[in-house]
């Protein structure tokens, strides 16, 4: 995060540790502190004062963190955050507390959003996670909300807290109980990115779907499942199919208009899906923007904006 310290909280004495706390994070740079001139000023006497041995290296900290954010710009979705007197303490606890992200199985979902990052080149929040300044826990299916407002509590003043749902829908803009739960979560204060699509895996390049299982099947697999629209493929059962390989293939019946006019043969050569263990294995390619592209424009600027959604609290 940017971070601007109003002058105000250079004038106690009792302020040094948490304004060292917060130096410290500067200086390993995960966060940005961005200050003026004027505060620049303020900063060389206070410490001056009260930490004279390393009065010139917190200026120096204050004047480079103001270059390095100015170079850089603000990053999409990234927050400035104002800390007065009343606030250091507070936000002190919670600029040095991890950022969550609660996924419903943080094995596979770990996997997608790792693999996610690597292809949309997200330096930033790889490093975050690497650092431990960002952090991935298992919320296990219905314990997923417990999870993340157990997550919450860390927090005294700003949750930092996201969670990544699969949106289970069996058709686009259908409403589900994950979009019910996901409110009550946002009254909580805290951040939900629902997917767009049925599940994590509807997001799983074609390559890496190519790659699973044996791999001339999967192939054919994969151009099966490339005759369907966009919307078909974004609702498909990407682990199961359309039933089990040793059965005749079952369309639900909320589907079947989603499906309809979808020759036989797709819908027969597409059941038992690719697996359960998609998500995985995208850990296993090393994956591009163009990757996801070619699932359609609407996927990549979906997952640019959960990117910009982390990126706010971390």
């Amino acid at each position: 995060m940017r971070v601007r310290l109003a002058p105000e909280v250079f004038v106690d004495a009792e302020s040094l540790t948490d304004l060292l706390i917060l130096l410290r994070c500067f200086s390993a740079g995960r966060h940005d502190w961005v200050a003026d001139t004027g505060t620049i000023e303020v900063v060389k006497r206070y410490f001056a004062t009260h930490a004279p041995t390393i009065a010139d290296t917190c200026v120096s900290i204050a004047r480079k963190g103001t270059v390095a954010a100015t170079w850089r710009g603000v990053v999409a979705g990234e927050h400035t955050v104002t800390i007065k007197c009343a606030d250091l303490v507070d936000s002190t606890q919670d600029l040095c507390t991890p950022a969550v992200l609660v996924v419903e199985d943080a094995e596979s979902d770990g996997a997608f959003v790792r693999s996610v990052l690597t292809a949309l080149a997200s330096a930033r929040l790889q490093r975050a996670l690497s650092s431990g300044w960002l952090q991935i826990e298992h919320g296990g299916g219905e314990r997923t909300a417990r999870v993340a407002m157990s997550a919450r509590s860390r927090f005294r003043k700003t949750a930092r807290v996201l969670v990544l749902l699969d949106s289970d829908r069996l058709l686009p803009d259908q409403r589900t109980a994950v979009h019910r739960k996901a409110e009550d979560l946002v009254k909580q204060g805290i951040v939900v990115h629902v997917l767009e699509l049925r599940e994590a895996e509807n997001y799983t390049p074609y390559r890496v779907l190519a790659a699973t299982g044996r791999r001339p099947a999967a192939a054919q697999k994969v151009a099966l499942l490339r005759k369907m629209s966009p919307a078909q493929q974004g609702f498909f059962d990407m682990k199961n199919g359309f039933g089990p390989t040793n059965g005749p293939p079952v369309v639900r019946p909320e589907q079947t208009a989603l499906y309809q006019g979808v020759p036989h043969y797709v819908v027969s050569g597409l059941r038992g899906g690719f697996g359960k263990d998609i998500l995985r294995r995208m850990e296993h390619h090393t994956l591009s923007e163009h990757d996801f592209a070619s699932l359609g424009e609407s996927v990549l600027v979906e997952l640019k904006r959960l990117l910009a959604a982390l990126n706010a609290l971390v």
